[in-house]
Parts: C-alpha cells; structure tokens; sequence
C-alpha cells in the first residue's frame, strides 16, 4: 500500500514539473513584407480629403511612426527582431527607401430614417406592411496609404473603419458624440496593425525535462521553472548552454534551441533543433525565418543575440 501511495506520489509530481516547464511565450511572423523596402523611412503628413475632422489622423499616425523609429534600448530578454530599432527616420524623402504619405476621409452623421417593416406575427392574414421612424447614426473613417520607393514604384492600403447605430427596442442609445469615439478607438487599433509589419501570435512552448549530472548545475537548474515564468530567457540560455556543453542530449538542445529562438537568433536556433523538431516547431521556424531573411534583405538593424 505503502508503495503504491508513493508511485502515485512521483506520478502526480512528474506531472505538475511537466505542466510547469510549459510557459505562454510571443512569436513573431511577418504580416505585410512588400510594403517596406530598406531600412530608412520617410512620414509626409496625410491630406485630408474630407470636411470633417475629428480623429487627429497624422498624429496618430507620428506616434505609431516615432516608436518604430525609436532607438530603444537593449534589454536582455527582448526579441531584437521584433522589439528592437530595426528602421530609423530619414532626414529629406530623397534619402529614404521608403515614403509614407496618402490621404483620409472622415464623415459622421445623425438623421431620421423612415424604414419600412411587415408584420408577420399573424399566419391569418397577409403581412401587414408598416413604417417606422429611427434614428441612425454613423461614423466612418477611410485611410488611403502610399508606400513609394527611389525606383518609381509603389504599393497602396487602406484602413477603413464604419461605425452605425440605429435605435431599436431594447438597444442602448449611442449618441453621435459616443459613437465617433467608438470609431476613434477601432481606428486606432486597425492602424496600429496595419502600419506594424511584424504580427505577433502568443504560443505554449514547451521545455522538456532534462536529466542534469553536474551537481551544481542540477541545483542551477532548479530554478528553470521560475526563469520560464518570470521570462527571464537569457538567464534560462545560459544555464541550459552550460548544461548542453557538459552533457549534450537532446533535451538539452532543445530548450537552449527555444531559448535562442525567444530571443530572435534563428539561425541558432536551427541548429539545436536539426534533427530533432517536431512538425510544429518546423512550422514555427519557417515563419521565424522568413521574417529574418526578409529584415536581412531590406537591410534592417539586426544584432542577432548571443549567449
């Protein structure tokens, strides 16, 4: 009975070190690799096509361009690929790889509708057609984006966003003040992933249990589960690089592969997973070099992390 209790012991505490060493990571692919050509962009303000003028467009828009242009600084667990300074601003249009200009119409408006309606509640008679008066309200914003390169060519997007409310029974009112910020606040978030290239997917990555030797890398080891959930992944990568070049086992290769991968060195990471991926950490790895070879093309600021 004794025996038993404890088997059922190690089982359910195997069980509880599997689950721990599974932790919700971001993965990064590419969502629009056409529209940026090179690594020096160019903001011309967008021209307003229309009357009204209620979302401020431009401003929005040097924000979401400031950021990417920003020269962050290094932080130690971060994916440089998609987290780092990978574009700069050029000084004059002429110098840039790439020219961000377009335009916008913006237009709201609150009218009383008649809509014509039948009623159907009788199976007696035919349907009894009738009118009603509602009060709708709309608000529409359409973005037109022109990315221009030196060579004359061009490619275009849209962001469009519409919002309409109409006053039924039972539906709570929304004035023309309220849905206008409804329509700001979906415009914002559709251009923030239209204008960001990079989208990102959240992923369960699984670290494998390793067999640790070495005694005073097995008591390093220990805390591995609190490095994965604090995400503190260089830390993790250097552990598990000590513990593959003492004892280079597959399982060892694996979570210093996921490790370089976490932190963006693709190509790193490919090569502690050769031979020993699984379909999808081989689906996984083709996106995450696509997105490589495609900064590497257009000649992104890349610095590929080392441990």
């Amino acid at each position: 009975m004794k025996r038993k209790l404890i088997f059922i012991l190690l089982a359910f505490f195997s069980i509880v070190v599997a689950k721990a060493q599974k932790e919700e990571f971001h993965v990064a692919q590419l969502r629009n690799p056409t529209y940026l050509k090179g690594p020096k962009l160019f903001l011309k303000p967008l021209s307003n096509n229309g009357k009204e003028d209620f979302i401020d467009v431009n401003v929005h828009l040097q924000q979401l361009f400031d950021k990417h242009t920003a020269q962050n600084e290094v932080k130690p667990n971060a994916n440089q690929l998609t987290r780092g300074h990978l574009f700069v601003a050029a000084a004059v249009a002429e110098e840039a790889d790439c020219v961000l200009s377009g335009s916008y119409t913006l237009s709201k408006s609150s009218e009383v509708e008649e809509k014509d309606f039948f009623e159907t509640n009788s199976n007696l008679t035919s349907p009894i057609p009738y009118s009603e008066w509602r009060q709708i309200n709309k608000a529409e914003v359409l973005v037109l984006l022109n990315f221009t390169y030196p060579d004359g060519t061009s490619n275009t997007d849209t962001v469009h966003r519409l919002e309409i409310f109409e006053n039924k029974k039972g539906k709570k009112y929304l004035s023309p003040d309220d849905l206008v910020q409804k329509c700001i606040d979906g415009f914002k978030y559709a251009y923030y992933y239209q204008f960001n290239f990079i989208e990102y997917d959240k992923k369960w990555l699984d670290f494998p249990s390793v067999k640790v030797k070495d005694k005073a890398l097995k008591e390093a080891y220990k805390n591995s589960r609190s490095m994965i959930k604090d995400h503190d992944v260089r830390a993790l990568g250097e552990m598990f690089k000590r513990i593959y070049e003492t004892d280079p086992s597959d399982e060892a290769a694996i979570c210093l592969g996921l490790c370089y991968e976490l932190l963006g060195n693709y190509p790193e990471a490919e090569k502690y997973y050769e031979g020993r991926s699984d379909f999808h950490m081989k689906v996984r790895m083709k996106k995450n070099m696509e997105l490589l070879h495609y900064l590497q093309q257009i000649g992104a600021n890349i610095n590929l992390a080392e441990l």
